[in-house]
């Protein structure tokens, strides 16, 4: 049986950020947000070489209180992805994680 979740931790510890091992194609994946600190920062997924204040592909805010776990939908499209924490609804990025989906 194959699993079709992965999950992700976003931190806000300016190293590194875990992401999912792995997303599959069209399926729901979740992610923590544990750093941050407003009700206004907010989580985006895009295609990994995209710009910051690009479309994104699907955003969530990330209220308080912290850690939040948030579900979003992998891309139906195979490639890298990244999820961006961004701070009070602005495009100052907090951290963000690069992922593959197959």
């Amino acid at each position: 049986m194959i699993d079709s979740q992965g999950q992700g931790t976003i931190t806000n510890d300016e190293g590194p950020v875990a992401c999912p091992l792995t997303a599959n194609a069209g399926a729901p994946f979740t992610a923590t947000v544990v750093g941050g600190t407003s009700s206004q920062d907010w989580v985006a997924l895009y295609p990994a070489a995209q710009a910051a204040n690009s479309p994104w592909l699907e955003f969530q805010y990330a209220p308080l209180p912290r850690p939040r776990t948030l579900t979003f939908t992998a891309p139906a499209a195979p490639g890298s992805y990244q999820l961006r924490l961004y701070a009070n609804n602005g495009f100052t990025v907090l951290g963000s994680c690069t992922f593959p989906v197959n």
